[in-house]
């Protein structure tokens, strides 16, 4: 979307239901119906954070409404989804991770930002339909602190995650002011004894 201050925001039209094959534009009812039979997980991730931004007021209300439904009404084996989040994570790090013997991709790399991402996103998704509560939230800390004030999450895990997450995005906003890649010397990352996705279960 173009404004006089330039994009406004990029929209990747090939991730609409379907893919390319799929309409620009459906009813409401199809997307649910999409969304409930036929969506793959990364879609379901998405729509944790999707919100409507703009047009009409009914429109976006039942949007909500759907987007609440689809996710509340999920049936999702825990095993299964477990299974399936780090299927996933793994196909993206063996493709997208950019790190080196001695530089850390701060969001591809392992306990990277998209590690945590998913961990938490794994949580939301496995614990939703008894905590519609999660549907409020938008951003990773404040699903996590959710998480942790429910105890779904032990509190020393969240406080682990908060701060790591924080301490990354940091990281990574600084490299991107200074048009870096974000990517940090390792000597500068305080390393954990395990793999944040050994956290799911």
């Amino acid at each position: 979307a173009y404004t006089p201050s330039g994009v406004l925001y990029e929209m990747d039209a090939r991730l609409r239901p379907e893919g390319n094959s799929g309409l620009l534009v459906t009813s409401m009812q199809a997307f649910v119906d999409y969304q409930k039979h036929r969506a793959r997980l990364w879609e379901h991730q998405a729509l944790l954070r999707a919100r409507a931004v703009a047009g009409d007021g009914k429109v976006m209300q039942s949007f909500e409404n759907a987007r609440r439904e689809i996710l509340t009404e999920m049936t999702q084996d825990p095993e299964h989804l477990r299974r399936e989040i780090l299927d996933m994570r793994r196909q993206m790090r063996e493709n997208l991770d950019k790190s080196s013997e001695d530089r850390l991709d701060l969001k591809q790399g392992v306990n990277g930002m998209v590690d945590i991402e998913f961990l938490i996103q794994y949580w939301v998704l496995r614990s939703v339909a008894a905590c519609p509560q999660l549907l409020n939230e938008t951003s990773m800390l404040g699903f996590l602190k959710i998480l942790a004030d429910k105890g779904i999450i032990a509190q020393d895990k969240a406080e682990i995650l908060r701060s790591r997450y924080t301490w990354l995005r940091e990281q990574a906003n600084l490299q991107a002011l200074q048009e870096e890649p974000a990517m940090i010397s390792c000597d500068k990352v305080e390393p954990l004894s395990l793999s944040i996705l050994d956290w799911i279960c």
